[in-house]
Protein backbone atom coordinates (compact mmCIF):
# COMPACT_ATOMS: atom_id res chain seq x y z
CA UNK A 1 0.00 0.00 0.00
CA UNK A 2 2.96 2.39 1.10
CA UNK A 3 4.73 2.00 -2.41
CA UNK A 4 1.63 2.47 -4.49
CA UNK A 5 0.92 5.93 -2.32
CA UNK A 6 4.80 6.42 -3.32
CA UNK A 7 5.06 5.51 -6.84
CA UNK A 8 1.57 7.53 -7.26
CA UNK A 9 2.44 10.60 -5.55
CA UNK A 10 6.07 10.27 -7.92
CA UNK A 11 3.67 10.16 -10.74
CA UNK A 12 1.81 13.28 -9.76
CA UNK A 13 4.91 14.63 -9.22
CA UNK A 14 6.67 13.93 -12.43
CA UNK A 15 2.85 14.83 -14.39
CA UNK A 16 2.88 18.13 -12.36
CA UNK A 17 6.60 19.27 -13.73
CA UNK A 18 6.19 18.48 -17.34
CA UNK A 19 2.69 20.37 -17.64
CA UNK A 20 5.18 23.77 -15.81
CA UNK A 21 7.55 22.49 -18.37
CA UNK A 22 5.66 22.65 -21.37
CA UNK A 23 3.94 25.73 -20.18
CA UNK A 24 8.20 27.40 -20.04
CA UNK A 25 8.42 26.30 -23.17
CA UNK A 26 4.97 27.60 -24.89
CA UNK A 27 5.67 30.70 -23.36
CA UNK A 28 9.00 31.29 -24.77
CA UNK A 29 7.65 30.68 -28.36
CA UNK A 30 7.24 33.75 -30.31
CA UNK A 31 3.67 34.46 -31.47
CA UNK A 32 3.45 33.14 -35.08
CA UNK A 33 0.63 34.92 -37.00
CA UNK A 34 -2.26 33.52 -38.82
CA UNK A 35 -3.80 34.55 -42.24
CA UNK A 36 -6.53 36.35 -40.82
CA UNK A 37 -3.67 38.41 -39.19
CA UNK A 38 -2.77 39.52 -42.95
CA UNK A 39 -3.73 43.27 -43.26
CA UNK A 40 -4.53 42.46 -47.02
CA UNK A 41 -7.58 42.74 -48.96
CA UNK A 42 -8.93 40.11 -51.48
CA UNK A 43 -10.84 39.81 -54.45
CA UNK A 44 -13.78 37.91 -55.37
CA UNK A 45 -11.33 34.67 -55.71
CA UNK A 46 -10.03 35.15 -52.56
CA UNK A 47 -6.73 36.02 -53.65
CA UNK A 48 -4.57 38.71 -51.54
CA UNK A 49 -4.06 41.87 -53.19
CA UNK A 50 -0.83 43.60 -53.14
CA UNK A 51 -2.26 47.41 -54.54
CA UNK A 52 1.13 49.40 -53.51
CA UNK A 53 4.37 49.16 -51.88
CA UNK A 54 3.14 48.67 -48.41
CA UNK A 55 1.30 45.71 -49.06
CA UNK A 56 4.59 43.67 -50.35
CA UNK A 57 6.24 44.70 -46.88
CA UNK A 58 3.23 43.64 -44.93
CA UNK A 59 3.64 40.31 -46.86
CA UNK A 60 7.10 40.20 -46.26
CA UNK A 61 6.81 41.13 -42.74
CA UNK A 62 4.26 38.50 -42.49
CA UNK A 63 6.39 35.53 -43.82
CA UNK A 64 9.37 37.12 -41.69
CA UNK A 65 7.38 36.31 -38.50
CA UNK A 66 6.73 32.53 -39.46
CA UNK A 67 3.16 32.97 -41.54
CA UNK A 68 2.19 30.39 -43.24
CA UNK A 69 1.33 31.40 -47.28
CA UNK A 70 0.81 27.70 -48.36
CA UNK A 71 -2.94 27.47 -50.15
CA UNK A 72 -3.58 31.39 -50.72
CA UNK A 73 -2.57 33.10 -53.64
CA UNK A 74 -0.61 36.60 -54.04
CA UNK A 75 -2.08 38.86 -56.56
CA UNK A 76 -0.52 42.32 -57.87
CA UNK A 77 -3.07 45.08 -58.96
CA UNK A 78 -0.27 47.53 -60.20
CA UNK A 79 3.45 47.73 -60.46
CA UNK A 80 5.02 48.00 -56.72
CA UNK A 81 8.30 49.99 -56.05
CA UNK A 82 8.11 52.70 -58.59
CA UNK A 83 8.78 55.56 -56.51
CA UNK A 84 11.29 54.24 -54.03
CA UNK A 85 12.11 49.97 -54.82
CA UNK A 86 11.62 47.17 -52.38
CA UNK A 87 14.19 46.77 -50.86
CA UNK A 88 13.26 43.86 -48.63
CA UNK A 89 12.69 40.25 -50.11
CA UNK A 90 9.88 37.90 -49.03
CA UNK A 91 11.52 35.46 -47.07
CA UNK A 92 14.52 35.50 -44.48
CA UNK A 93 16.94 33.23 -42.66
CA UNK A 94 17.11 33.89 -38.57
CA UNK A 95 20.46 32.87 -37.02
CA UNK A 96 21.98 30.32 -38.21
CA UNK A 97 21.94 28.40 -41.59
CA UNK A 98 19.72 25.38 -40.26
CA UNK A 99 16.61 24.69 -42.75
CA UNK A 100 14.49 24.98 -40.18
CA UNK A 101 15.44 28.75 -39.49
CA UNK A 102 13.93 30.10 -43.05
CA UNK A 103 11.06 31.82 -43.21
CA UNK A 104 10.16 30.47 -46.45
CA UNK A 105 7.03 31.65 -49.07
CA UNK A 106 4.85 28.42 -49.83
CA UNK A 107 2.14 30.07 -51.61
CA UNK A 108 1.26 31.37 -55.22
CA UNK A 109 2.28 35.01 -56.40
CA UNK A 110 0.52 35.97 -59.77
CA UNK A 111 2.48 39.35 -60.65
CA UNK A 112 -0.71 39.69 -62.95
CA UNK A 113 2.04 41.00 -65.34
CA UNK A 114 2.92 43.56 -63.35
CA UNK A 115 6.86 45.38 -62.39
CA UNK A 116 8.50 44.75 -59.36
CA UNK A 117 10.73 47.34 -58.63
CA UNK A 118 13.76 46.65 -56.90
CA UNK A 119 16.83 47.92 -55.05
CA UNK A 120 17.90 44.40 -52.95
CA UNK A 121 21.55 44.52 -51.65
CA UNK A 122 23.09 42.36 -48.62
CA UNK A 123 25.99 44.83 -48.22
CA UNK A 124 26.03 45.66 -44.45
CA UNK A 125 26.15 49.30 -45.55
CA UNK A 126 23.30 49.39 -47.52
CA UNK A 127 20.73 47.32 -45.70
CA UNK A 128 17.38 49.10 -44.59
CA UNK A 129 17.06 50.26 -41.20
CA UNK A 130 15.83 47.45 -38.56
CA UNK A 131 15.29 44.21 -41.23
CA UNK A 132 19.01 43.29 -42.23
CA UNK A 133 20.99 43.62 -38.50
CA UNK A 134 23.82 42.14 -37.75
CA UNK A 135 22.96 39.20 -34.78
CA UNK A 136 24.32 36.49 -32.59
CA UNK A 137 23.32 33.08 -34.24
CA UNK A 138 23.27 31.59 -30.56
CA UNK A 139 25.22 28.72 -31.44
CA UNK A 140 28.98 30.47 -31.08
CA UNK A 141 28.12 33.68 -30.22
CA UNK A 142 29.56 34.86 -33.22
CA UNK A 143 27.84 38.22 -35.15
CA UNK A 144 26.48 37.48 -38.63
CA UNK A 145 24.65 39.09 -41.17
CA UNK A 146 21.78 36.73 -41.29
CA UNK A 147 20.12 37.07 -44.31
CA UNK A 148 22.95 36.20 -47.51
CA UNK A 149 20.09 35.38 -49.72
CA UNK A 150 19.78 38.24 -52.18
CA UNK A 151 16.38 37.96 -54.24
CA UNK A 152 12.66 39.32 -54.35
CA UNK A 153 11.70 36.17 -52.98
CA UNK A 154 14.95 35.04 -50.84
CA UNK A 155 13.08 31.44 -49.26
CA UNK A 156 10.03 29.42 -51.04
CA UNK A 157 8.98 26.18 -50.58
CA UNK A 158 6.52 24.91 -53.18
CA UNK A 159 5.83 28.37 -54.07
CA UNK A 160 4.61 29.25 -57.49
CA UNK A 161 5.64 32.56 -58.84
CA UNK A 162 4.19 33.61 -62.16
CA UNK A 163 3.54 36.73 -64.40
CA UNK A 164 6.24 38.68 -62.88
CA UNK A 165 8.85 41.23 -64.12
CA UNK A 166 11.53 42.47 -61.87
CA UNK A 167 13.49 45.19 -62.91
CA UNK A 168 16.34 46.86 -60.85
CA UNK A 169 18.81 45.82 -58.71
CA UNK A 170 20.46 42.78 -56.80
CA UNK A 171 23.29 43.36 -55.53
CA UNK A 172 24.91 40.34 -52.90
CA UNK A 173 28.70 40.84 -51.03
CA UNK A 174 28.02 36.83 -50.59
CA UNK A 175 26.18 34.52 -52.12
CA UNK A 176 22.89 33.51 -53.75
CA UNK A 177 21.67 35.92 -55.64
CA UNK A 178 18.30 35.79 -58.10
CA UNK A 179 15.61 38.43 -59.87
Amino acid sequence: MKKNYILSLALLLFATLMGQSVKAEEQDQPVVPTIEDLDLQKDAEGCYLLEEDDDWYTLADYVAAGGETRNCTFKMTADIGLETPINRPIGKQVGTSKINDRMRFRGTFNGNGMTLHVNISNDPEEYPEGYYKKETDGVDGQFRYYDRYCAPFAFVDGATIHDLTVMGTIKTKTQFAAG
